[in-house]
């Protein structure tokens, strides 16, 4: 979705995969600019989305930073739509609920994208652009750069039929090789299906049968 015209205004902490995957690489893959803020304050970061200058399209952020800017904004719009030049904005980190995603997405008028990774393979899933918020409300968008399955107890037996909850488990070339000097933490960690290697997530999730995750 990005190209060299993009400005992304950086929220994360680059000492974390989120920032540096989503703002820092995916930005210098586009050829695009990133604006890098010294650290994160409410004020500043919206002024900088509607201040006058060089404008950013888009931003990647937690939860938690999307709500404080969202209530800032509404404090000093006093119902005001703000003035800006985003095209879209992606959450990931935590769980964003829909109806957070429905203010971000009536106060700012552009599509919100959630996703779900994790320091361990990053990104694992996301929702498209074009995807209206109201079709499949709480997902976190179809797989992306790993295979996925569900798997129904410690025998990690893959799940049947789609609908059903289990732990999802994740593989490919992206996905963490192990953690560094911990035998333990990598034989509980990491299972066989087949000849294919997953890594346990420890995440309960569910899939429909377009492969969205729940």
């Amino acid at each position: 979705e990005l190209n060299s015209r993009d400005v992304c205004i950086n929220a994360m902490p680059l000492f974390h995969i989120g920032g540096l995957s989503c703002s820092i690489l995916a930005t210098i893959a586009a050829k695009s600019s990133v604006i890098c803020c010294m650290k994160f304050d409410a004020a500043a970061f919206y002024d900088t989305i509607t201040g006058i200058g060089i404008k950013p399209t888009w931003y990647s952020a937690v939860p938690t930073i999307h709500l404080t800017v969202l209530q800032y904004g509404n404090a000093i719009s006093r119902g005001a739509k703000p003035t800006h030049a985003l095209r879209f904005i992606r959450s990931g980190a935590a769980a964003l609920s829909h109806a957070d995603a429905q203010k971000l997405n009536d106060f700012w008028g552009v599509p919100i994208i959630p996703t779900y990774s994790m320091s361990e393979q990053m990104p694992i899933s996301g929702k498209n652009v074009n995807l209206n918020l109201e079709d499949r409300p709480d997902t976190v968008g179809q797989p992306l750069m790993c295979s996925v399955a569900l798997v129904a107890d410690g025998n990690c037996r893959p799940t049947s039929p789609f609908g059903q909850q289990g732990e999802l488990i994740i593989s490919g070339d992206n996905v963490m090789r192990a953690y560094e000097n911990a035998e333990e933490a990598n034989n509980k960690t990491y299972v066989y299906i087949g000849d294919k290697r997953y890594l346990r997530t420890g995440d309960i999730a569910r899939m429909d049968g377009d492969g969205f995750l729940y």
